[in-house]
């Protein structure tokens, strides 16, 4: 009798243990697929940083982060905007056309700002600078693309209310430079003071440009090279200073990353 009650709880014995392989492979199975999804959402998520990253490239004035007063490198599809110490903003006055983005020729990518008349329009860009700073410094890379027989003024710096420093080029077959100095002198007169720049200005070419004035004085680099370095004809201070580009009615141009950095 002893050894007839045996048989059943042997195989209830079995049974328990049939009853643990089965959890054991389900622990394992459930790991596994744990193991998968986290290793999924890790992919996941490094992709999306991956992705973020490459969204968003430096461009020439962003990788300035800040250490200019105005910068404006035409690289983000739309030729109003520009920076501000760093922060996104438009520039202070656009013609009407503006300039347009040409994407065929740029100093960095990809692209500048062309300007090209239309009827009786010279498209524009100005930036005013509020304050009154000891130092201006203006750089540009610009590039004559055609020119009729007449004067154009690519860069003109407006340092107070009557006074100018402007580049101008005048076509007369060959393409002359000077930086002049002009003054205000009431009853709608005014005074030029030229001064040559020796280095001229070949057309189709990007000529980097770096103006810097003061009260009294007034210096042009182009090519890396001092082109003009001459004292002011009229000691006047800084005075929230107009920063212009435009090549006229008769002639057209682009410019490309255009950096203005000012000391108080």
């Amino acid at each position: 009798m002893r050894f007839f009650w045996l048989a059943p709880v042997f195989v209830s014995a079995c049974a328990d243990l049939s009853g643990l392989a089965d959890l054991a492979i389900d622990a394992g199975s459930d790991a596994t697929t744990n193991d998968a999804a986290q290793q999924i959402d890790a992919s996941a998520d490094a992709t999306s940083i991956d992705a973020a990253t490459e969204a968003a490239p430096l461009t020439f004035c962003t990788a300035e982060a800040g250490a200019s007063a105005f910068c404006a490198d035409f690289d983000e599809n739309d030729v109003h905007v520009a920076y501000a110490n760093g922060v996104a903003t438009t520039w202070t006055n656009a013609s009407t056309p503006p300039p347009t983005l040409d994407f065929d020729a740029s100093v960095s990518p990809p692209a500048s700002a062309e300007f090209t008349p239309t009827l009786l329009t010279a498209p524009s860009l100005s930036e005013t600078l509020n304050g009154k700073p000891t130092t201006l410094v203006v750089s540009v890379a610009l590039r004559v693309n055609a020119s009729a027989l007449g004067t154009m003024h690519p860069l003109v710096v407006q340092t107070d209310a009557t006074h100018t420093v402007s580049i101008v080029l005048t076509n007369l077959n060959t393409i002359s430079a000077e930086l002049d100095e002009t003054a205000d002198i009431g009853d709608g007169g005014t005074t030029i003071t030229p001064h040559p720049i020796s280095a001229g200005v070949p057309t189709g070419t990007w000529i980097p440009l770096s103006l810097t004035i003061t009260k009294t004085t007034i210096e042009l680099v182009t090519f890396d090279i001092v082109d003009v370095n001459v004292t002011r004809a009229q000691n006047v201070a800084l005075s929230n200073p107009i920063v212009s580009f435009g090549f006229g009615l008769e002639s057209s141009g682009e410019i490309d990353d255009v950096v203005v950095t000012t000391a108080q």
